[in-house]
């Protein structure tokens, strides 16, 4: 069984961390990512058609590991304001997801690094080429924080073979062009694949979704 992924970065905003989970920690966390879940505006983004209680979320994310996704709680100085995940992983490709839960974060850059940081483990971790981001149309957010990142428009059939939808925005980035672009950040990005915090017997405020 693979190690699980952690990554922190200290940056003006903020201790910021993003880690896999284990199944304690996503039941400490799965309440307020229920919230995160359930608030209108991310539900239309996410496109939710139920309302999650903590025991979905809890299932959400037993079944997202069965199928072999990496998932991954986003934590600002220890509070938990996200979630994300690696999904759909081939040996070079796989697919992002970020949500930044609370209203209030949302449009001030800690997207955008949180996406960095899985990037990161996506690439030097997990030793991927290419990762996809499917993104509704309407969401203009992701969009540009995507584009941002340097993804670019990807219509080939291994990208659309990421897309849920016909009119899904299919973008992708390779491992190159992202090391080349984020060396900044990179070099103040911690990579740490070792014990979840539940294995070392501590106790974790954990987890949060996509965009």
């Amino acid at each position: 069984m693979s190690l699980p992924l952690r990554a922190t970065w200290s940056t003006p905003q903020g201790l910021l961390t993003a880690i896999e989970p284990g199944p304690a920690e996503v039941k400490h966390a799965a309440a307020r990512l229920a919230d995160f879940y359930n608030d209108p505006h991310n539900a239309a983004l996410l496109t939710n058609t139920i309302r999650f209680t903590p025991d979905d979320v809890v299932q959400l994310f037993a079944d997202a590991r069965a199928e072999g996704t990496r998932p991954l709680l986003y934590h600002r100085g220890g509070e938990l304001v996200g979630d994300g995940d690696l999904r759909n992983i081939t040996g070079t490709d796989a697919e992002i997801a970020v949500l930044l839960g609370p209203r209030a974060l949302q449009g001030l850059g800690l997207g955008r690094r949180f996406a960095t940081m899985t990037l990161a483990l996506a690439y030097e971790a997990m030793g991927l080429l290419r990762v996809h981001a499917m993104i509704r149309p309407e969401n203009v957010g992701s969009l540009r924080m995507f584009g941002a990142l340097g993804f670019t428009k990807d219509d080939s059939p291994m990208a659309r073979s990421f897309a849920e939808e016909d009119d899904d925005v299919c973008l992708s980035l390779g491992k190159t062009e992202f090391l080349a672009g984020a060396k900044e950040a990179l070099a103040e990005i911690r990579l740490d694949v070792s014990e979840s915090v539940e294995t070392r017997g501590g106790s974790g405020e954990m987890r949060g979704a996509r965009g």
